[in-house]
């Protein structure tokens, strides 16, 4: 499969479309790695969660969960079997760096099920203005 940005995968996994469908997609979605570990902008680990999650929650189908729920599945692998027919279940995993007022984000999108990448995000920004930068990152 090419690489795909994350709302790509979102409509690959819908069935090509972003309206309701049958279809079934579980986005985990842990913390961004602060890769620099600057203690100034440690909130956006969770900042860029929270802002996927609200444009993704708004999708039909789609249901959104955080790295406990993660944690849960990749210990238990049969729970995936206990899921609706037609349920993908996809992971992204997400860094950032700041450097003076630009972020740089790197996202990377994997399918459970077998561990394959499905594609990359990658997005750089203002601090100055972060909804753009959310937004970018989101499409």
């Amino acid at each position: 499969m090419k690489r795909m940005t994350l709302t790509a995968v979102v409509i690959f996994f819908m069935g090509g479309t972003l309206s309701a469908s049958p279809r079934w997609l579980n986005l985990y979605i842990p913390e961004f790695d602060n890769l620099r570990n600057d203690p100034s902008v440690a909130w956006l680990s969770s900042g860029f969660v929270d802002i996927l999650s609200k444009k993704f929650t708004e999708l039909d189908g789609v249901r959104m969960y955080g790295r406990p729920a993660l944690e849960k599945i990749l210990q238990d692998k049969s729970l995936l079997l206990t899921q609706r027919a037609g349920t993908e279940n996809v992971l992204v995993m997400g860094t950032f760096i700041r450097e003076l007022d630009q972020v740089t984000v790197n996202a990377q999108i994997i399918n459970i099920a077998n561990w394959d990448e499905l594609g990359t995000a990658r997005t750089v920004g203002s601090m100055n203005n972060l909804t753009i930068l959310g937004n970018d990152l989101f499409g």
